[in-house]
């Protein structure tokens, strides 16, 4: 009996440590270093997800190269600004992302063709630009009533709430004054 336990013993001694060593030998295989591709995916995925890059093109006045890669529409105006020591005031309901690239532009210009592109409308008050949505005008042609009609039934509509709050009035008055004596 007690043989039989010391070769079970030895052979379960055995396949330990011929798996410690198998365990060893693959730490010390030098690893495959992934194919080109997997990497520049993997680098991809690692890249900043948003790009806001303004230069000065050397030996030009005001040009500048402008890089814009999903960057936030009021990112893109406060950095002009405060690089820029332009005054821009950006409305709250300014949103959106862009994706440019601007080569010999001016900032004058490029700040344009953004607004442009997102529907935004600049305002120059002083030296203050004012960026806000564009508001959008449609024009409804009306086919079976007229727009007269229309403006008349909101006038009637708002005589009868006058009346109506004219009324009440006068019933609270009543009741005051019946209560007093």
């Amino acid at each position: 009996m007690i043989k039989k336990f010391s070769l079970f013993f030895i052979i379960g001694a055995m396949i330990i440590l011929g798996e410690i060593l198998k365990a060893q030998e693959e730490d010390l295989t030098p690893q495959k270093e992934p194919p080109p591709q997997i990497l520049q995916q993997e680098e991809l995925k690692k890249a900043p997800s948003s790009v806001l890059e303004i230069k000065k093109l050397s030996g030009s006045k005001n040009l500048f190269s402008i890089e814009l890669r999903e960057a936030e529409l009021a990112d893109i105006f406060r950095v002009i600004a405060h690089d820029f020591n332009l005054n821009i005031l950006v409305d709250k309901n300014v949103k959106g992302k862009v994706t440019a690239s601007f080569t010999n532009i001016s900032l004058e210009e490029a700040i344009e063709k953004i607004a442009e592109m997102n529907n935004l409308r600049l305002e120059k008050k002083g030296n203050v630009i004012i960026v806000k949505p564009n508001l959008i005008t449609k024009v409804f042609r009306l086919k079976y009533i007229s727009a007269k009609d229309i403006v008349g039934e909101e006038e009637k509509e708002e005589e009868i709430e006058a009346s109506q709050a004219e009324n009440i009035t006068q019933e609270e008055n009543v009741s005051q004054t019946e209560e007093t004596h």
